[in-house]
């Protein structure tokens, strides 16, 4: 799995993920999310920064 860390000096605004997709996968209920300008959501695991999926839409 492709992780990174998120720039500790820039931080996006992160939203907790909608409850539909925490419904489907449970195991994303802490996690965290933003979308970049190109409409990729980026999935963030909120405890280490770490991004845990990029979704392409």
């Amino acid at each position: 799995m492709w992780l990174e860390r998120l720039p500790a000096v820039r931080h996006p605004e992160l939203d907790p993920l909608p409850p539909r997709v925490v419904e489907i996968l449970p195991v994303y209920r802490s996690y965290r999310y933003f979308v970049l300008a190109d409409n990729r959501i980026v999935i963030v695991e909120p405890d280490t920064d770490e991004i845990e999926y990029i979704l392409v839409v």
